[in-house]
């Protein structure tokens, strides 16, 4: 009897290859299988059966069909070059940048930072502090993030946040826009408010359903969390920004959800 599977991959480009994979393993472990392979160039891609069914529970048991197509996502919406390159050369596997223990509380996926670039190169965005133009866009950084939630239905919704770090010595906050994948669609972002304070807000929530009993507050307040954040997703998302931003903003024990009912 095999301990192992074997799935054949096809591409949208016509492409195919196989991956072997042990038979106690999950979906996260056939994306990483994936990830490998020399045709896989981009780091970002979606794994669907051949009913349309897209493989989007990292956590779950391994597929019974084992003919899968591969879907490249393409960064075209993400308004920054600077981004899109980061985007690219991208790892396909990686650690959450936050503890385990932080991401089982706050009902998280995978979220990292995957790269920075200066404020200059992303002049036009729509959501920058105005401070950033006083000092010829000389303020802050941007960071692209992967911040991933795993909603009410137990699906895995990952997002990529382009997120300025600002400049606590001009008061500002944080602020840049937030794409769901897999489309890269922008869904909302983050601006600064207040004293080194931010808020998250959405254009489009209608693809996430709140777990029950989801922590009522959490998340630091620089990231839109604690009392800026006014619903479950918006605490939800302050959580995972926060995971994702974990080296740089050293949560303290008011940034890790509670253990209270959502009252949404």
């Amino acid at each position: 009897m095999t301990d192992s599977r074997i799935f054949s991959i096809a591409t949208v480009g016509g492409s195919s290859f196989e991956v072997t994979v042990p038979l106690t393993g999950r979906v996260e472990d056939l994306y990483n299988e994936c990830g490998k392979h020399d045709l896989i160039k981009n780091p970002f891609f979606t794994l669907a059966t051949e009913d349309h069914s897209i493989l989007d529970c990292l956590s779950a048991p391994l597929p019974e069909a084992t003919s899968l197509t591969l879907i490249l996502e393409s960064f075209e919406n993400v308004a920054c070059e600077s981004a899109r390159k980061i985007l690219e050369s991208a790892p396909v596997a990686g650690e959450s940048a936050c503890p385990s223990d932080f991401s089982e509380k706050a009902q998280l996926g995978l979220c990292r930072d995957l790269g920075k670039f200066p404020t200059k190169d992303f002049k036009n965005d729509p959501r920058m502090d105005e401070c950033a133009s006083y000092h010829d866009f000389d303020l802050g950084e941007y960071r692209v993030v992967q911040a991933t939630l795993v909603d009410g239905l137990g699906k895995y919704r990952s997002l990529v946040g382009v997120i300025n770090l600002g400049d606590g010595d001009c008061n500002t906050g944080m602020w840049g826009p937030l794409y769901l994948r897999p489309d890269f669609r922008e869904v909302g972002g983050l601006k600064s408010s207040g004293d080194t304070e931010s808020q998250i807000a959405l254009t489009d929530s209608s693809w996430y359903e709140a777990p029950a009993n989801y922590p009522k507050s959490g998340g630091a307040i620089l990231l839109g969390g604690g009392e800026n954040a006014s619903s479950t997703l918006e605490r939800h998302l302050a959580l995972a920004l926060t995971g994702a931003f974990w080296d740089l903003v050293s949560p303290g024990e008011e940034d890790w959800p509670d253990a209270e009912a959502n009252e949404d």
